[in-house]
């Protein structure tokens, strides 16, 4: 019925916005021209590549978190609209 943890945990945005900042990325720059101007564009590597909860991931405890707290909301949103009818 509802799919509220799966919709967004597995939405580009959700990624995104959790890796933003994560220390554990590591950016490799492209190369440059003589003037410094890019000829390749940045590279950029994550120990979990890139996937929240993986065992590499740095930030795995907060997604967990946030999984256990979605799946708090589902079982609220099933009461309710159970509730309701």
């Amino acid at each position: 019925m509802f799919d509220v943890m799966e919709s967004l945990i597995e939405s580009d945005e959700f990624q995104r916005e959790f890796c933003r900042n994560c220390p554990a990325i590591e950016k490799i720059s492209g190369a440059r021209g003589s003037f410094g101007v890019p000829m390749e564009p940045d590279d950029y590597v994550c120990p979990a590549d890139f996937v929240p909860g993986d065992g590499g991931c740095v930030r795995c405890d907060v997604f967990e978190l946030v999984v256990e707290r979605l799946e708090d909301l589902e079982a609220w949103l099933k009461g309710a609209v159970q509730d309701g009818d």
